[in-house]
């Protein structure tokens, strides 16, 4: 797992990630009167697609953090990118038909729960490791509120913030390698 993705990537998969999401919650909170299983607008229909491709850029970034992680904790980080691709899949679904799939509950309850159970297991394993600033593993917690419970009302801000600031971190790290942004040997 060491090798699996690059400081710089990780850094730009956020930065790419954290900047969709928080224009997707800045046009969230504007009110685009979603109606239920809907998408109907051009601005929801760019919404949706600014959201489900943030999702997709943010797994390098979970990825590479998920190296700091001690123990079984850093496995925590493949809960949350399957959850964030299956999430992003299904809502790529809806956006192109306009419409929710059949299946889109099934595999949207799926997906959030991969996504919450990685964004646990991963957050207190950072946290409790100490190898990342605690407010980095705290802001996984805030990050998964602020774009799917809060999505809606804007939450993606946020999410977007958080993950701005984790790219701003990881490209310090590409910038200048200090011992604290390079994982130890795991």
């Amino acid at each position: 797992m060491r090798n699996l993705v690059s400081l710089r990537v990780a850094a730009l998969g956020a930065g790419i990630g954290g900047a969709l999401l928080a224009v997707s919650g800045a046009l969230q909170a504007t009110g685009l009167d979603w109606t239920e299983n809907a998408v109907e607008t051009p601005a929801q229909h760019v919404t949706m697609a600014l959201f489900a491709l943030a999702l997709a850029a943010l797994v390098p970034a979970v990825a590479y953090i998920g190296r700091f992680a001690p123990g079984r904790g850093r496995l925590g980080w493949i809960g949350i990118a399957a959850g964030q691709l299956g999430v992003a899949a299904a809502s790529t679904v809806s956006n192109i038909r306009g419409v929710d799939a059949g299946w889109f509950p099934t595999a949207a309850i799926a997906a959030n729960a991969l996504w919450i159970v990685g964004t646990l297991v991963l957050a207190v394993a950072l946290f409790r490791g100490r190898r990342v600033p605690r407010l980095l593993a705290v802001g996984l917690v805030v990050a998964y509120v602020g774009s799917i419970p809060l999505a809606i009302v804007g939450g993606g801000i946020v999410a977007g913030a958080y993950w701005l600031a984790v790219a701003y971190l990881l490209g310090l790290g590409a910038r200048y390698r200090p011992a604290l942004v390079q994982p130890s040997t795991l």
